[in-house]
């Protein structure tokens, strides 16, 4: 993973990242290297993206990793 962040408001940081790789905050907030927004969202995005592309587990940096907790344990076990 290149970016992950929980946020109840992801628009600016997805713009941000998006430029940065040269692409539209659309396609940025739809490739597998970003991963930004609410619990709920990353949570339904992870389950989509272990569908979709056979991803079982990813890697976020240490000071997102406090901030995934929560999607941590509604994912376990699943």
């Amino acid at each position: 993973m290149f970016v992950g962040r929980v946020s109840d408001d992801p628009g600016d940081l997805v713009a941000r990242v998006a430029e940065g790789m040269a692409m539209t905050p659309e396609q940025g907030a739809a490739t597998p290297h970003v991963l930004v927004g609410s619990v709920d969202h990353i949570v339904e995005e992870l389950q989509r993206r272990r569908e979709e592309y056979g991803f079982s587990y990813i890697a976020i940096s240490g000071p997102a990793a406090e901030q995934f907790a929560p999607v941590v344990a509604r994912l376990a076990g699943t």
